[in-house]
């Protein structure tokens, strides 16, 4: 059974394709606002994001960079625009596919099956030895160790490692995990991210895979990374 995130705006379309992919035997949980769509996608995992262009407070082009943070699952742009640009911004800002919404039902679902089959080998593990997340089901292990990180720990683990060695800086993990307007929260990161250092030191203190880059961020890096800068 696939399992697919709606994200639209619109409920009577929404809940029109949501029937028919439930017939087809789909799992397909909806979200209309992308607060609700990123609050989904850090306790989830889907083989597939359909997401409208026009939605409220950020458009779908902008939505998909932050969607692409937090999961491998294709998206696959569902819109009324038409236009040949409006398709290739889709697809440079990381959509898999851009349908349009007066796409015949059969013809929508022949997209998606080639979509999903193309699809589903989704990393479900990542691993960086001794290191392992579990997308699946949602937790870290050092050597075997459950680390028992908490949702927000999990998701700011995942969310660093997604690109070993790259600088996030607190405002970029504020805003890609918790999807605030206004001033950032730095506290609310800060003290997420030292309590999770604190479990994987306890349970692997030879390595510190969680680096500070004094006045700019925090990085990921992984133990075979600082073993060849050696």
């Amino acid at each position: 059974m696939y399992r697919i995130l709606m994200i639209d705006d619109e409920p009577w379309l929404m809940l029109a394709r949501k029937s028919f992919l439930e017939e087809k035997g789909c799992r397909v949980e909806t979200a209309r606002t992308p607060g609700d769509a990123v609050g989904r996608l850090m306790l989830n995992s889907y083989d597939l994001i359909l997401l409208d262009v026009k939605m409220p407070e950020i458009s779908g082009f902008d939505l998909c960079a932050e969607i692409k943070k937090l999961t491998e699952a294709p998206v696959v742009f569902l819109s009324s625009l038409a236009e040949k640009a409006d398709q290739i911004r889709g697809f440079a800002a990381g959509g898999a596919d851009y349908i349009q919404k007066d796409c015949p039902h059969e013809l929508f679902w022949a997209k998606l099956q080639a979509r999903l089959t193309a699809d589903r080998g989704i990393q479900a593990l990542r691993v960086f030895p001794p290191l392992s997340l579990d997308f699946q089901r949602q937790r870290a292990f050092i050597a075997g160790t459950d680390l028992a990180l908490t949702q927000s720990e999990f998701s700011l683990l995942s969310l660093l490692s997604s690109r070993p060695k790259d600088v996030w800086t607190v405002e970029e993990l504020y805003r890609a995990l918790w999807w605030q307007n206004g001033p950032v929260d730095a506290q609310i990161v800060q003290g997420h991210l030292s309590r999770m250092r604190r479990k994987i030191e306890k349970a692997f203190p030879r390595h510190e895979f969680i680096e500070t880059v004094w006045g700019k961020g925090y990085r990921f890096v992984p133990m075979e990374d600082t073993k060849n800068d050696q």
